[in-house]
């Protein structure tokens, strides 16, 4: 039983999520569709001049035959086809990650020189933490305090946006709090140099429609 609402419910999230995608395929082949019939009414009307002027003896029957094998070939000039759209839905995403591998390759902002080898000891605070993405209109934390203890587990869930990605990039510090501390061992994460923090952690996003 519990089978079938797993697979009930991941079906239901699994086509709410397509639905998007979906609607803008359906767009676009309508698009495509419209595009068709004008192309072919334009091949149509063509091979009519040309019928006319061979009518009325204003073109030989060698210029028809070398004009007519030309038109389905001029069709193709200017159109749109799947791989056009994949190509450019690639194209799309090279600006974002430019600004990745920028941000990657940066040092941390108020990087420390102290080693954040063998830590935590002890655990993680996270001390009155604020956060809020550039732009953003509402903070994604405020306030937060979170005791992580060493040696211990702790299972975050919540939905899309709770803040779970968040918090993680704060605590691997991706990015940084706009409000308060993270603290390892009592240190301020800041005073630790930031690639020797890195390399002590390790993400592991495991998304099952069970836990939702």
């Amino acid at each position: 039983m519990l089978r079938g609402v797993v697979l009930d419910r991941h079906r239901d999230k699994w086509l709410t999520g397509m639905e998007p995608p979906w609607r803008q395929m359906r767009h676009f082949r309508n698009r495509a569709l419209l595009f068709s019939v004008v192309v072919a009414a334009m091949y149509v009307a063509g091979a009519g001049l040309l019928a006319v002027a061979a009518w009325h003896h204003d073109i030989g029957l060698g210029t028809v035959a070398v004009m007519l094998p030309m038109l389905p070939s001029t069709m193709q000039v200017g159109g749109v086809s799947a791989a056009d759209v994949t190509l450019e839905s690639m194209l799309a995403s090279v600006p974002d990650l430019d600004e990745l591998v920028t941000r990657l390759r940066a040092p941390a902002t108020g990087s420390g020189a102290g080693s954040a080898a063998d830590r935590p000891a002890r655990g993680i605070r996270f001390e009155a933490v604020g956060y809020r993405y550039p732009g953003g209109g509402r903070s994604v934390y405020q306030g937060l305090d979170l005791e992580l203890t060493a040696g211990r587990s702790l299972a975050l869930v919540g939905g899309n946006g709770a803040g779970k990605t968040t918090l993680v990039t704060l605590l691997a510090r991706l990015r940084e709090p706009v409000a308060g501390r993270i603290t390892v061992d009592g240190i301020d994460l800041r005073d630790l140099d930031a690639r020797s923090w890195q390399r002590q952690v390790a993400v592991v996003n495991r998304t099952s429609a069970a836990t939702r």
